[in-house]
């Protein structure tokens, strides 16, 4: 962990993702086994960490380390990257919660080709997003904590302050759609 408070929220908030996708993997392995009961309480709560956690850390990036980092070394690269697999995985989620409400729809007779969507689409995010902490944790973070000096740290650790109280710091980074 990093001596700098906004990279250590940051690794921290990656912990959490890691645990949520091992748990997301094995349900989808209880879904293809035939555990339906097993599988829709933790695809749920992948659900709700995904508008929870997941949003907020994206907004603690794209509101207050991005806007930073590219400050200093543009935003072309690592940036835009970055920002484009954010919006991948919004759409993955996106297709997951429809899958989860076809698997609720279908009770306990749901279909074989809900079945395989919803474990395909929880299996999609799990490599998406598992990949994305990657190289966050070995490219981006350490190309911020080198790149960046003291002051423009302290900004990114007073922005997500900010973020977490509710308001939107003044550095705020569009996302281009």
């Amino acid at each position: 962990m990093s001596g700098w408070q906004a990279m250590a929220t940051l690794e921290a908030e990656h912990v959490a993702g890691r645990g949520t996708l091992a748990r997301l993997e094995q349900a989808a392995r209880d879904l293809q086994a035939g555990r339906l009961a097993d599988a829709l309480p933790v695809f749920k709560d992948s659900l709700a960490f995904f508008a929870g956690e997941l949003e907020q850390h994206f907004k603690h990036e794209e509101s207050a380390l991005f806007p930073a980092l590219a400050r200093v070394i543009g935003r072309a690269g690592p940036i835009d990257a970055m920002l484009a697999e954010h919006e991948s995985l919004w759409r993955s989620v996106d297709l997951f919660s429809l899958s989860v409400e076809e698997l609720e729809d279908g009770g306990p007779a749901v279909d074989a080709k809900i079945v395989r969507e919803a474990a395909r689409n929880a299996n999609h995010i799990a490599f998406l997003l598992r990949g994305h902490i990657e190289r966050e944790d070995t490219m981006l973070f350490p190309l911020a904590e080198q790149s960046l000096r003291e002051q423009q740290k302290r900004e990114v650790d007073r922005d997500i302050e900010v973020l977490d109280r509710g308001r939107v710091p003044r550095s705020r980074f569009q996302v281009q759609s």
